[in-house]
């Protein structure tokens, strides 16, 4: 939206269409201030600039594409837009996480697992790095056999005094209700950026065969709920939106008595938005709560894992006797 002027008219008549131009626009920025930067994982990430308007209006998760000395256009997860120089304060540039690994990246020296080791250590804390972060640990322990720090946290365990990297987990997706092969689709896109847990077949989801320690039940259940736009002094804040709450808990045997729990919440507008894209952004946005989730349910497995592996130490050393 535009803001432009080709004739002169009486000063209370540009006054009132100014002022309703204004108004009209600034529904649109206030939308896009309230929405989440990602409105799926497979959409590409906006810079996340942020534009500060005079009348105190934050245009928050968006992108300068472009700037002229009367105008800057912008890329928000609502649309793209062109607001007049007369209305901005300041303009705030900060570059993405993704920006700042290749930065990092291209300071670490050739041949330096130690470097790559802290890069990747980096990574895991931030949201959408979690391939870069194993990527980053994979080429570690190329250069350094035994970097036992980097081998563990990609799910290697040293048993026998030899490294044994154990069989991805198997997940059987427990889920029902209208929305549950979408769920499954998105969940399994989250899940490829792991390479320790994998999505069990649903031919196999009801399967006990094999090592009780190689498979693991998800029980994952969404909640939708629909928000109407609310109001700051008579003007629109925010169109209606989907908000979608994923529960996640997991059981084994091997996990114990208490379910492992995590759940993860997502934006969309309710307008051309989707239950799938809802949960798709709940996925992606609270992607660091939930590779730490399954962290913790691969550190239990590994735990269990060497466990097992001194229990037969034990035996054989017994039976030899």
């Amino acid at each position: 939206m535009k803001y432009r002027r080709t004739t002169r008219r009486p000063r209370t008549t540009r006054h009132a269409e100014a002022t309703g131009s204004r108004h009209r626009i600034k529904r649109r920025l206030l939308l896009a201030a309230v929405l989440p930067a990602l409105c799926a994982l497979g959409l590409p990430a906006l810079r996340a600039d942020t534009v500060y308007l005079k009348d105190g209006t934050q245009i928050l998760d968006c992108q300068v594409t472009s700037e002229t000395a009367t105008h800057v256009s912008l890329k928000t997860p609502v649309g793209n837009m062109v607001v007049p120089r007369t209305e901005i304060f300041r303009i705030q540039k900060v570059k993405t996480a993704y920006d700042r690994y290749e930065e990092q990246l291209a300071t670490v020296r050739e041949g330096d697992p130690n470097g790559l080791f802290k890069l990747a250590l980096w990574c895991r804390a931030q949201n959408g790095l979690r391939k870069e972060s194993d990527d980053l640990l994979a080429k570690a322990i190329v250069l350094k056999e035994d970097h036992a720090e980097a081998r563990r946290l990609l799910g290697y365990l040293k048993l026998g005094g030899e490294w044994v990297l154990p069989p991805p987990l198997a997940i059987r997706l427990k889920a029902s209700g209208p929305n549950a092969s979408d769920l499954r689709t998105n969940l399994d896109i989250f899940l490829k950026t792991r390479r320790d847990v994998v999505l069990a077949p649903v031919s196999d989801s009801r399967s006990d065969t094999g090592d009780p320690l190689d498979r693991c039940a998800l029980d994952v259940s969404v909640t939708i709920t629909r928000k109407g736009p609310t109001t700051f002094y008579g003007m629109s804040l925010a169109s209606p939106t989907l908000a979608a709450t994923v529960r996640f808990e997991a059981e084994s045997p091997w996990i114990g008595k208490t379910p492992l729990r995590a759940s993860a919440t997502g934006l969309v507008p309710e307008k051309g938005g989707t239950v799938s894209l809802a949960v798709q952004n709940a996925l992606g946005s609270s992607s660091a709560i939930l590779h730490r989730f399954l962290d913790q349910m691969a550190q239990l497995r590994s735990k269990k894992i060497e466990e097992a592996f001194r229990k037969k130490e034990r035996e054989a050393d017994t039976a030899k006797k």
